[in-house]
């Protein structure tokens, strides 16, 4: 936190005051038993207004030490003009003494989006019609198209809302897609309509020979296109089929649930002996005698004509999808960004750093590039320059200003962004997992942490893996850019870990609930917030738990000095520090609160469920505007300049500033 001289003055004028002030026991401080009041540190704009209460309740009378600085009204205190003073509490158990600074106050910091995503919605099925375009579906009736190789992406009118799990057509003008509740939707090159189907069971994948020739199957259905009806075809008995492939009306394959693997002989579909009891949920096939099934557990089975045998595969993924051009050309896709390919004589992972998202299907285009799609909106391809990304919107959980002026952002799917200047770039990471929190060490580099134990940092523009106590999911970082030795990160089960000498090691902690913040005023005052209104205090020492009056999750916290810290949490939660306690600010939201930070103490933001941000100046707590929505906002760091940015779902960026 950088700030200006003059407020640095006041804020160690409040500090020094508090420290100062003899509060021995015969004044009534707390040591002694009594009667208190709170706030005891207060940070007030010119004519800001904030009241102050007796704990327990009992008549007092506030009594200024500089009406020049701040003026009593009752039991309230108004911000006069900059300055520091003292005002005594006059209570029948004694005197208490308040600290109040008051700054000029400044108007809110304006806010732009830097980036964002088209869509975060997860893609389930893809389809290339021709060179140029490309259809994918997902979540919530979402389809998006591309009229230019995938260069850039529009949204289309879905007429539905049920999520969609595949799509397949025959040009780019007769495309169908399905999904939940018996939806099946065609398009003609104007809109996308509802068909009307004899099923409202799930619909899970569709596929076809010819216009004559459609099938889709689902939960318990299948259903068959004549070019005029859909109707229904019998045998499916209870199997949830995801996949449908075949090379002739009277010659189909569907595949499922429990490794059910059905065929279809013209007149029903009957039950094939299968080699697993896995969930399968991808076929394709170059000839009756030669079909794939690929499923969880790095499944992938092979059928030769005659019965289905596995197939070993480097890979132990849960694969979504499979497709292929030829012999020497197949693609499985799956977990974590997943993709096992098959060159016509052994089976290899391919080493794409294009997304570690979640693969969900596969579609090449006449010329052989193949497009992925999957979680968080991610659309990437396989052509003839290797692996590229070519749409995504990632979950952004929390940014750092590096050493080299630019903010990174980490998230989900192992995301990695850059920005500086116009530019927001992705930046691959050797590492499969998701990212939760990072910082800026002291010595320049970042250090990112995320799921299971994962820790990755960047140094010299090297990535390199680091390897802590733990396997547990750890959430938050936080770096002392003054002493190298003072990283902390927290997580999962109460773990605290600490970098010195480039070594992790843990700290005993007082909780097991999960840690999900950690912030630092100095290598020797650090905080770490978490479930069950959990705040702890690191002094050097051991690991202290704090007082405080809320049992609801905290999720984030930030000061500018220990008598002046906000943590905030679900239900609309915001409670303060002033030195004695923690006390709870008053807030007309119900709204999850995931994140807070301020360029002072009558300057700071908060952020959370549905881009919503609130800004407290030291006497209130007010909304601002939306920016962005319905982006949720997860995480607020330092930017350049004295800016501050906000990150959140569909890879939101905000910038705030003045």
């Amino acid at each position: 936190m950088t700030l200006h001289p003059g407020r640095l003055s006041l804020l160690l004028a409040a500090s020094l005051a508090g420290c100062l002030d003899p509060n021995d026991g015969t004044d009534g401080s707390p040591g002694s038993g009594a009667a208190d009041v709170t706030p005891t540190a207060v940070f007030l704009p010119v004519a800001g207004r904030v009241t102050i209460a007796a704990l327990p309740e009992s008549p007092f009378t506030l009594r200024t030490g500089d009406a020049r600085v701040v003026r009593v009204e009752g039991d309230t205190l108004v911000g006069v003009a900059p300055g520091s003073t003292r005002v005594e509490a006059l209570l029948p158990a004694g005197k208490r003494s308040i600290a109040v600074t008051v700054e000029r106050g400044t108007s809110p910091l304006g806010a732009r989006v830097i980036d964002e995503g088209l869509s975060d919605t997860s893609l389930l099925g893809v389809w290339c019609a021709d060179l140029l375009t490309i259809f994918a579906v997902g979540s919530g009736g979402v389809i998006l198209v591309s009229h230019d190789a995938g260069s850039t992406w529009q949204r289309m009118d879905s007429a539905v809302q049920a999520d969609l799990t595949a799509v397949w057509g025959l040009s780019a003008t007769d495309v169908y897609a399905v999904g939940a509740r018996g939806a099946l939707i065609h398009y003609d090159g104007q809109a996308w309509r509802r068909v009307q189907v004899p099923s409202v069971d799930p619909l899970l994948g569709i596929w076809g020979l010819d216009a004559t020739h459609i099938y889709a199957v689902g939960t318990s259905t299948a259903l068959r296109f004549d070019g005029s009806t859909w109707r229904l075809m019998p045998g499916t008995g209870n199997a949830e089929l995801w996949s449908v492939w075949g090379t002739h009306p009277d010659t189909l394959f569907a595949a499922g649930q429990n490794g059910v693997i059905l065929k279809w002989d013209g007149a029903s579909w009957r039950a094939m002996s299968s080699p697993t009891q896995l969930l399968l949920l991808g076929l394709w096939g170059l000839s009756a005698s030669e079909v794939y099934a690929a499923g969880i557990r790095g499944t992938l089975l092979r059928y030769d004509g005659t019965a289905w045998r596995p197939v070993k595969i480097p890979s132990q993924a849960d694969f979504f999808a499979i497709a292929g051009t030829g012999r020497n050309n197949i693609m499985l896709a799956g977990n974590s960004g997943a993709v096992v390919s098959f060159n016509g004589t052994a089976w290899t992972q391919a080493p794409q750093t294009a997304s570690y998202e979640n693969f969900r299907d596969i579609a090449f285009d006449p010329a052989g590039t193949a497009r992925v799609v999957g979680w968080a909106g991610t659309v990437v391809e396989r052509g003839p320059n290797g692996w590229r990304s070519l749409l995504g919107a990632p979950v952004l959980l929390a940014a750092t200003l590096g050493d080299d002026g630019a903010v990174w952002t980490v998230g989900s799917g192992s995301a990695v962004f850059r920005w500086k200047g116009a530019a927001v770039d992705r930046v691959p990471v050797p590492v499969r997992r998701d990212l939760y929190g990072v910082t800026t060490t002291a010595d320049g580099s970042l250090v990112a942490v995320g799921d299971s134990g994962t820790v990755v940092s960047r140094s010299h523009g090297e990535w390199s893996l680091e390897f802590p106590p733990t396997t547990v999911l750890i959430r938050s970082v936080w770096a002392d850019r003054s002493d190298p030795d003072a990283v902390f990160a927290v997580g999962d089960k109460g773990t605290i870990l600490q970098r010195r000498g480039g070594l992790w090691k843990p700290h005993q902690s007082p909780t097991t609930v999960f840690l999900r913040h950690v912030f630092g005023l100095s290598p020797r005052d650090v905080f770490a917030v978490g479930d069950s209104g959990v705040v702890l205090h690191f002094e050097g020492g051991d690991w202290t738990r704090m007082a405080t009056p809320t049992t609801e999750r905290l999720r984030g916290i930030w000061g500018t000095g220990l008598t002046d810290l906000i943590a905030v949490g679900a239900n609309g939660t915001v409670i303060r520090f002033d030195g004695r306690r923690w006390y709870r600010l008053a807030v007309e939201t119900e709204k999850e609160l995931r994140a807070v930070i301020g360029t002072g103490p009558t300057d700071i933001y908060i952020a959370g469920q549905d881009g919503a941000m609130f800004r407290f100046d030291g006497a209130s707590v007010v909304a601002l505007p939306i920016v962005t929505a319905p982006a949720y906002l997860l995480g607020l760091a330092q930017g350049p300049g004295g800016s501050l940015i906000a990150v959140g779902t569909n890879r939101t960026q905000i910038q705030l500033s003045r």
